[in-house]
């Protein structure tokens, strides 16, 4: 007879089959048996990645208000939530989820561009646009360039995001991606 580790560990591995074949229905059950709301583990942040990943935000929203604090801290989870949110719609709150995330995380351009994305959608395009010029002059990396380029390009800011584009292809003009 199996061991209730070996069991685990069966079931474990064959979610991780079922999620590298896409099926995250079929994943998600399985590793919804193993999560721990307390403390976290691999199936926890799993069953969240197939919950995302099947485009179930609603459920897993849900699912992030009944962790633990310190889980829905993990940056994993904090990502997913700021994602969920913006899929949604939930402009307001998703925003507020990029800005706490580029705060924690401010060489990841990308969570900026996004806060500043739902701002402009809600209507507060000079708050995307603060948010762009504060740290236009800060960065001078080309692929960093072409993400905020992409910012300003989304606000309607052509000019900047041409000025942008154009210093990162000066930078590194062998590289395809600028």
């Amino acid at each position: 007879a199996a061991s209730e580790l070996e069991k685990i560990l069966t079931e474990t591995a064959l979610a991780d089959l079922l999620y590298d074949q896409k099926d995250y229905t079929g994943a998600a059950e399985l590793y919804k048996k193993h999560i721990n709301i307390k403390e976290g583990n691999t199936a926890t942040y799993r069953y969240a990645q197939c919950l995302y990943d099947s485009g179930q935000y609603g459920m897993l929203l849900d699912w992030i208000d009944s962790l633990d604090q310190n889980i829905r801290r993990h940056s994993t989870i904090e990502q997913m939530e700021a994602y969920a949110n913006l899929n949604l719609n939930n402009l307001d709150k998703a925003s507020q989820l990029f800005k706490d995330l580029f705060e924690k995380n401010p060489g990841s351009l990308q969570y900026l561009v996004y806060y500043g994305m739902c701002r402009f959608r809600i209507g507060k395009e000079n708050e995307a646009k603060i948010a762009f010029d504060t740290i236009k002059s800060r960065i001078s990396e080309s692929q960093n360039l072409i993400i905020l380029a992409g910012g300003y390009e989304y606000i309607g800011e052509w000019e900047i995001a041409i000025d942008l584009a154009f210093k990162a292809l000066e930078n590194d003009p062998n590289n395809p991606r600028t």
